[in-house]
């Protein structure tokens, strides 16, 4: 009588790294029917960097993405824009269709590596498609790595009904293995004057004529005025004050802060704003006070996106940019989502005056503009 036949070996788990760059992505011996709800993770295991502001998380990410072959296909987003293209792509499925699950197919037939920047839920509406999407692509064989300031068993902490995001952590996290950076130094704040680069304070007559000296002395032939600037796959447009070309014909725009972040803008918004232009003016940004409002919430959300996409910004303030969030870091109620935003915004806008960004953007900002990093 023949011996039993030994039940197959698994093969071993592999990293992203061993994945990328070894011979070729890994292949299923058999194809399988794919279940109506997420299955367990088949994909490469990713990876979660976490840390404070300034302490190189987004630099590695980005060192990460300029490096993989070209046949990984990847997209590198800031969350806003993920956020952005994800609820866009939920629109449209005919009745009964499971949206989180069609999403994934679409992605998972364009890409197979999501780098995602600046992980960090403020709404129950964010935790469940985060929770829901990142399942059913985890499911699909594609790999996801994030930088966030928040652990993972910080994200949404105190948030409405949290309940339904917290069985999702122990997924994440082995989906996503911690990176701690455990570093101190904002590495962004080094020693510049507050009237060097391109920030001028306070809002008075003078710091006004310097930024018009600026933006007439950049902006080559005729400035347009009161254009339209039209967000795609949305039946609207942005208002532009002031635009022109410069020397190297991209283009330049102006914005008072009362523009951008007082009506009803947002990611989107922000978002064709960075794409278009390459150095953006920006005048009369006040001081926080401690009732932030959605005024500093479009604040923020507007810098971000100007980081990410690497624009050079010119900008006219009440007080030095140190100071802009001072109230509010003081206060001790503030909340912890409002106190790593504040972090994180002044930590950009303190390399964004640095006269040497302007050097790292003119080497990035394209690489941030190609299709692998504007959408989903």
């Amino acid at each position: 009588r023949a011996a039993p036949r030994a039940a197959p070996r698994a093969a071993p788990a592999r990293g992203l790294l061993s994945w990328a760059l070894g011979k070729g992505a890994p292949q299923d011996p058999k194809p399988r029917k794919e279940p109506r709800a997420a299955a367990g993770p088949h994909a490469p295991k990713g990876a979660y960097l976490y840390g404070g502001t300034g302490c190189g998380k987004t630099v590695l990410l980005d060192l990460f993405f300029r490096t993989l072959p070209e046949r990984v296909p990847a997209r590198r987003l800031h969350y806003d824009e993920f956020l952005r293209d994800a609820f866009r792509a939920m629109h449209g499925h005919p009745r009964g269709t499971d949206v989180f699950r069609a999403v994934a197919d679409q992605l998972s037939a364009s890409f197979r590596v999501l780098l995602l920047d600046e992980l960090a839920i403020t709404h129950i509406s964010e935790a469940i498609l985060v929770k829901s999407l990142f399942r059913h692509m985890w499911a699909r064989g594609m790999t996801i790595l994030v930088t966030s300031n928040y652990r993972p068993e910080e994200l949404y902490a105190k948030g409405f009904n949290r309940d339904q995001f917290e069985d999702f952590i122990p997924d994440l996290q082995a989906q996503c293995p911690i990176i701690d950076f455990k570093a101190e130094v904002d590495y962004r704040k080094g020693q510049v004057s507050e009237r060097a680069g391109t920030f001028f304070c306070p809002i008075s007559a003078d710091t006004t004529a310097c930024m018009d000296q600026a933006f007439r002395e950049m902006v080559v032939g005729e400035v347009e005025e009161n254009g339209a600037l039209p967000i795609p796959s949305e039946r609207r447009n942005v208002s532009v004050p002031a635009h022109g070309k410069d020397v190297h014909d991209s283009s330049v725009a102006r914005f008072s802060f009362e523009d951008l972040c007082v009506g009803n803008l947002g990611r989107a918004d922000y978002g064709v704003v960075a794409e278009s232009f390459r150095t953006v003016f920006v005048h009369n940004v006040p001081k926080f006070n401690v009732d932030l409002g959605m005024e500093f919430r479009r604040f923020v959300s507007f810098i971000d996106i100007m980081y990410s996409k690497k624009v050079i910004l010119y900008l006219q303030s009440e007080v030095p940019v140190g100071l802009i969030f001072s109230d509010g870091l003081a206060c001790e109620d503030a909340l912890l989502d409002d106190v790593w935003s504040f972090r994180r915004c002044s930590s950009m806008l303190s390399e964004m005056r640095h006269p040497q960004y302007k050097h790292m953007a003119w080497l990035m900002r394209n690489h941030m503009l190609q299709a692998s990093a504007r959408s989903l």
